[in-house]
């Protein structure tokens, strides 16, 4: 009788989780996010000096919830962000995505790259600087380096271009 009811409780576990990952999939595909982010903080942030402090909790927080399921450590953005066109090609990249082949540390693959259009422009910019500076990234960043802002991204956002477009833009670092 036992066995029973603990197969029960696992086949009821099981389809919660199926359930759960059915409805992440779709809020997912709906451009939905898990993160909750305060907008009158992303506003206050906006409005004030856009450094480290400003941008550096949001970053790892837009992070945590959209690419660390995928991205362990991106140790080559410094790299990418050097190369001519690496700082507009990150851009692109998170907003438009990315499909095609693609050579990291030697190694090729093909990728798709999900779009984040849907994230706003602070957010988007924060995590692009949170790549800059993780995992000892910015020890590799050029002198002074440029990080990104809102408005970088808001600019960016009228190139409109599609994922094999973005592949193709790809620097060489």
């Amino acid at each position: 009788m036992r066995h029973l009811y603990a197969n029960r409780a696992a086949y009821l576990l099981a389809g919660l989780l199926v359930v759960a990952t059915a409805l992440f999939a779709w809020l997912r595909s709906e451009g939905g996010t898990l993160i909750a982010v305060d907008e009158d903080r992303v506003q206050d942030i906006e409005g004030e000096a856009w450094d480290e402090a400003a941008w550096g909790p949001l970053g790892e927080a837009v992070y945590a919830a959209e690419c660390q399921a995928c991205h362990a450590t991106l140790t080559h953005i410094p790299e990418l962000f050097a190369a001519q066109d690496g700082r507009s090609y990150l851009i692109d990249l998170m907003l438009n995505g990315y499909d095609g082949e693609m050579v990291i540390e030697g190694s090729a693959s093909s990728v798709e790259h999900p779009r984040f259009a849907d994230l706003d422009d602070a957010e988007l910019a924060a995590v692009l600087n949170h790549l800059l500076v993780s995992w000892g990234n910015d020890e590799a960043l050029p002198d002074e380096p440029d990080f990104y802002a809102p408005p970088d991204i808001e600019e960016a956002r009228d190139r409109d271009l599609d994922p094999e477009e973005v592949a193709a833009s790809r620097p060489s670092p």
